[in-house]
């Protein structure tokens, strides 16, 4: 890290830093002077929102970064998730941001990871609805056709 990162809290929030979980009682600054692996508390996914297949490799490089042990069984899946991912993506950004992913993670990277992440779930949301309304139409000229 090249410079320090600093950022505020108010109370009662908890930051998750390199698999320890603090919680602060009053407003505070803090500021990270190294290199640190660490997660704002409204990063933090739930394990039934990873409803999507961005979200599932969301959540297992949290897991990574907030679980110490079992590291190699997050990252055997996480490596499954990523390949399976990039394989059947339609859209270029989405496969684009998951070699990105892919970089970060290498470099343990995990908090810029996750920021990428992001940043690519509304791309997932956008190519959905269009896929469902391309197969949608074809189902209603289908069924107009037979219909004649």
């Amino acid at each position: 890290m090249t410079k320090s990162l600093q950022f505020h809290l108010k109370a009662g929030s908890r930051l998750f830093v390199n698999g320890a979980v603090l919680k602060v009682d009053r407003k505070v600054a803090i500021e990270f002077l190294n290199d640190v692996n660490f997660l704002l508390e409204h990063h933090v996914m739930q394990p039934d929102q990873a409803t999507t297949p961005l979200k599932q490799i969301y959540y297992v490089i949290q897991l990574m970064m907030m679980e110490r042990d079992g590291t190699e069984d997050h990252r055997a899946t996480l490596d499954k998730n990523l390949f399976e991912m990039a394989e059947t993506a339609e859209n270029e950004i989405v496969r684009d941001g998951l070699c990105v992913v892919r970089q970060h993670v290498a470099k343990e990277g995990y908090f810029h990871a996750l920021k990428v992440l992001r940043g690519l779930f509304d791309h997932e949301r956008i190519s959905k609805p269009e896929s469902q309304a391309h197969q949608r139409s074809e189902r209603e000229l289908l069924t107009a056709e037979a219909g004649e």
